[in-house]
Formats: C-alpha cells, structure tokens, sequence
C-alpha cells in the first residue's frame, strides 16, 4: 500500500514537473508566479502553487528530482536575502546547498537571456 501511494506521488510530480518544462520552453524561464490570483487560470494557479510546494520539500525531493529541476534553472529561494546573507548566516549545510544551486541557476537564466537579446539584435541588423 505504501509503495503504491510512493508511485501514485511520483506519477503526479512527473505530471507537475512537465507542465513545468512546458511553462519553461515557452516562456525560457521557470519563475513561474506563486501567489493566487483570480486572474490567472486554474492550471497557471496550480502550478505555481507545486512550484512553491517543491521550495518547502526540497528537503524532501529525491536527487533525481532536484537534478530534473535544476535542468530548468529552478529557483530554489526566492527571498534573495538569504542569498545575500549567506556568508554571515549560520545556515544548515543543505540551505546552503539550495542558496548556492539558485544562484547557479539564476546565472545561467541570466547568460541565456542575454544570448537570446544579442541573437535578435543580429537578426534585425541582418534585416536592415
């Protein structure tokens, strides 16, 4: 029964994962929007609220998991605070980890912007 629900949940997380690759091909990011709003659809609130889910179970993802995720430059902190802080905070060793993982992630989100600025920027001088 147990390992039953352990795949259950694994099959709903693939789910979850590629609506996230889906969200990140289309929009070349994966800083998808976690607060609730009526504006919004019910998929787009849905996944925003498993985004902010897997920030708070981190802990609690397999290796797997956190690898599928980092392939989509996920943010792991989002209060940059403590990307700052964290020479000065007394951290646990796997906060740590995560700080240092969003930075990575967020630098690559950075580089890749500005790749795809300066191949449109080509693009419209080759035109003219």
């Amino acid at each position: 029964m147990r390992e039953e629900k352990q795949m259950i949940r694994n099959e709903l997380w693939k789910i979850a994962y590629k609506k996230l690759q889906s969200y990140f091909n289309k929009n070349g990011h994966s800083m998808v929007d976690t607060r609730y709003s009526r504006n919004k659809t019910k998929a787009q609130n849905k996944l925003g609220n498993w985004v902010a889910q897997q920030r708070r179970i981190k802990n609690k993802l397999s290796s797997d998991q956190i690898s599928q995720l980092n392939k989509l430059n996920f943010v792991w902190v989002t209060d940059l605070r403590k990307v700052f802080e964290i020479k000065t905070c007394d951290l646990k060793k796997s906060d740590k980890q995560f700080i240092e993982m969003t930075c990575k992630n967020l630098i690559k989100q950075l580089k890749k912007r500005k790749t795809n600025e300066n191949k449109s920027k080509q693009r419209k001088q080759t035109k003219n």
